[in-house]
């Protein structure tokens, strides 16, 4: 009986899953085709949702999101340093702008490793897992998500879609759901989200 409950209970929580997926990839082509963004919009279409959806469930989305424990900063801030301050070398960095507008900072240096973090590694990553009963296979399907919702973006800019752009924005995401899994803080996956767009804005290369 437990047996016939638990799989109901997944067949819901699956169909409730792919419904949101849906709703969020339509909600992202379409502004993105209007070439709609910013600071509320990306609060209101993404960081909300999760928010409204956990409450329906009567879960605690601060809880659920493992943004009550600062535990793996410290642990992110080591990460840092090595591969990012190793791959500025070895890229050959010389130098950074660091006169960024105050937009640029909270929009895309901050709030979008907030809200894409709170969406595919503290949501969508737990609740594949909590279906499929497996991280490895639940992290593939985030990360190839977390990519699929750049391609709009990418078209809306005019930007070339290389095989070497989506495979870097396919292991960052691989690499957020295991220091996700590591530390079980989404904290961590925020900062070193944050630090990577901030080198990918700020950073000069000779």
């Amino acid at each position: 009986m437990k047996t016939i409950e638990s799989t109901h209970n997944r067949i819901n929580n699956g169909f409730a899953l792919s419904l949101f997926i849906v709703g969020f990839l339509l909600i992202c082509t379409f502004f993105c085709a209007l070439h709609i963004e910013g600071i509320f919009l990306r609060l209101s279409t993404w960081t909300l949702p999760v928010l409204l959806y956990l409450w329906a469930q009567r879960t605690n989305p601060f809880a659920y999101l493992k943004l009550q424990t600062t535990s793996g900063l410290l642990w992110a801030c080591g990460f840092c340093l090595v591969v990012f301050g190793l791959g500025s070398v070895l890229r050959g960095a010389t130098s950074a702008n660091l006169s960024i507008s105050p937009y640029v900072w909270w929009d895309v240096i901050i709030l979008v490793g907030l809200s894409e973090e709170v969406v595919f590694r503290g949501f969508i990553l737990q609740q594949l897992e909590e279906i499929t009963s497996s991280f490895w296979l639940s992290n593939v399907a985030q990360a190839a998500l977390f990519t699929l919702t750049h391609v709009p973006y990418w078209l809306s800019r005019g930007t070339e879609i290389t095989a070497g752009l989506v495979g870097f924005v396919l292991i960052a995401g691989l690499i957020l759901g295991l220091v996700f899994r590591k530390t079980q803080s989404l904290w961590a996956c925020m900062l070193i989200h944050s630090v990577n767009n901030f080198c990918s804005i700020a950073l000069i290369y000779r």
